[in-house]
């Protein structure tokens, strides 16, 4: 399940929507330590798989429709590596600057 609202972005025109709460799988994949095609380690690629779903969703459910759509995602690995679930993981430690990676 994915709650979700809107979120504007500075610089740009256009609202999207953001997932601001999850349950029932994990809403982040991680890449990082695997390898590109050309075999270089990924350093930085944790997907925000509820982020991207709750966008994905906007189209179908209609910003003045009220239709709550949501269908079904196979859950996504992850957050569960650094032993976070729902919003947990999907949360930027407080102690990481702007533009430092995870560890």
């Amino acid at each position: 399940m994915i709650i979700a609202d809107t979120f504007g972005r500075p610089w740009r025109e256009g609202l999207v929507n953001i997932a601001i709460g999850v349950a029932g799988f994990a809403p982040l994949k991680s890449y990082l330590g695997d390898r590109d095609p050309a075999g270089r380690p990924l350093q930085a690629t944790i997907l925000a798989i509820a982020d991207e779903l709750a966008g994905a969703a906007e189209p179908v459910m209609g910003k003045l429709d009220r239709i709550p759509a949501a269908h079904g995602a196979r859950p996504a690995a992850g957050g569960e590596r650094r032993g976070l679930q729902g919003a947990a993981a999907r949360s930027r430690p407080r102690s990481l600057p702007i533009g430092d990676e995870r560890p």
